[in-house]
């Protein structure tokens, strides 16, 4: 049932994220749709866990990048298109790849972050947890489970 009611939820962020498009920025566009893209991976860990491994609602998601297992996109496509998501934005809308990255962290497996490079294409960070003396120059998007991390906050989730 909670499975339901986080694709309903899903369905309901896509349908608001298209009314938001017409009037979002590139970034506010990307921050939503790793947000989409966050969400889907979650509902599809939670329903293929890993033998022996059930979802914890209760423990803090937390993922290090540099460990993680990266995922290309065809591999993301064949496991949420079309059950949780119709299509799969696989590049930002400066045209780079978006990044998908799996926990390797067998306490935690349904641990999944999304970034965009931001429009230099280039990723400013492995780690968003260490302040950085450029941060303020940082122009990724980034999303640990859904939580935005780096990047602006989409239009979508300013009014909430």
């Amino acid at each position: 049932m909670a499975v339901l009611a986080v694709l309903l939820s899903t369905r309901s962020v896509c349908l608001s994220n298209q009314q938001q498009e017409q009037k979002a920025t590139p970034a506010q566009l990307a921050s939503s749709e790793t947000l989409t893209l966050c969400t889907a991976l979650i509902v599809w860990s939670v329903d293929h866990p890993p033998e022996g491994e059930y979802f914890d609602e209760n423990s803090a998601s937390s993922i290090d990048l540099t460990v993680s297992k990266r995922l290309n996109t065809a591999a993301v496509e064949k496991m949420v298109v079309p059950t949780y998501l119709d299509k799969l934005p696989s590049r930002d809308p400066w045209g780079h790849l978006y990044d998908f990255l799996k926990n390797t962290d067998r306490k935690q497996p349904w641990t999944w972050a999304v970034r965009s490079p931001g429009p230099d294409g280039h990723f400013c960070s492995e780690s968003y947890l260490r302040q950085k003396p450029d941060w303020d120059k940082c122009d990724d998007i980034v999303r640990v489970d859904g939580v935005l991390v780096a990047g602006p906050v989409p239009a979508s989730e300013e009014q909430k």
